[in-house]
């Protein structure tokens, strides 16, 4: 497959940033399998990232951590999960809060997994790519802000929901694949049975633009394939991340009902960085979507 020349290419140039990397781990889980995978990817993802030409250059909080409780006041009063509105802990346990933390918490994941051998053994070996990669893509969203800093954009605020989720899904695979040492190819499969959302083949792209969680959650499963295509269409790891390359001053124009970028702004950029033809090119996208999504 592409990716796997593409991802080969990138860890051989990239040197991993574990200098960055600021580890806390809450004491219920420290030692354990999960916590202790989670912690190992790390080095990978920041490897690769430096490999494609969007590294980590600054200090990144990552709380390996058990309850969200606990967790809350460590996360800054501007993180989004601090707050019950914005963050739902039945749907979600990891995340990233601008500008530079990451975290996991795996109470949430006693919703999800069974008592039995919970932080110590993986339920199958599709659910161990999710638990094991998840913060991984979650430094990878710590690098989009970082790369959209450099030419004006705030990240969230910019990118539209599949171009923000799918690539950690995308990069959360890669650093699993060189972590476990298995090809990408291999990977993709567990990414999307693991993420699969049956609905997301007849989900279009312009209805994944906002800057919160849609409804369907096709940002995730749909939106890792369509990047999955950008990059192997491309030849290119850093597609995704072009996007912020936009010469469109700050974070485009703002729509609400749901909360996005406008599909004017969406659609400018497209045509600035990737196709003057937005209308096949997202056709090109939704068919990679629909031979790909499980169901």
């Amino acid at each position: 497959m592409k990716i796997d020349s593409l991802l080969d290419v990138a860890w051989s140039k990239g040197k991993p940033a574990t200098q960055w990397l600021k580890i806390q781990t809450h004491e219920r889980v420290k030692g354990s399998t999960w916590a202790t995978d989670n912690e190992a990817v790390m080095p990978a993802i920041t490897q690769i990232l430096d490999g494609i030409g969007a590294p980590i250059t600054r200090e990144v909080e990552f709380f390996v951590w058990w309850d969200l409780p606990s967790l809350t006041p460590l996360l800054g009063t501007n993180c989004w999960a601090r707050y019950p509105e914005a963050f739902n802990a039945k749907s979600v346990g990891a995340g990233y809060c601008i500008p530079s933390t990451t975290f996991i918490f795996y109470e949430a994941y006693q919703q999800w997994y069974p008592k039995e051998g919970f932080l110590e053994k993986y339920p199958n070996q599709w659910d161990k790519y999710g638990i094991a990669a998840v913060a991984a893509g979650e430094v990878a969203h710590f690098a989009q802000q970082l790369y959209g800093e450099r030419f004006g954009h705030n990240a969230g605020n910019f990118y539209p929901a599949w171009l923000r989720e799918g690539p950690s899904v995308l990069f959360s695979s890669l650093a699993y694949a060189k972590y476990a040492n298995i090809p990408y190819s291999t990977v993709r499969n567990l990414a999307l049975r693991h993420q699969g959302n049956y609905s997301c083949k007849y989900i279009p792209m312009t209805d994944l633009l906002m800057f919160a969680t849609s409804p369907s959650t096709c940002e995730y499963s749909g939106g890792f394939l369509a990047v999955e295509y950008l990059v192997a269409k491309y030849g290119d790891l850093l597609a995704p991340f072009r996007y912020l390359e936009s010469k469109i001053p700050g974070n485009g124009e703002r729509c609400s009902n749901p909360d996005s970028i406008c599909r004017s702004s969406y659609e400018a950029v497209i045509r600035e960085i990737y196709s003057k033809d937005v209308d096949a090119w997202h056709a090109e996208l939704s068919a990679y979507v629909k031979k790909w999504a499980l169901g």
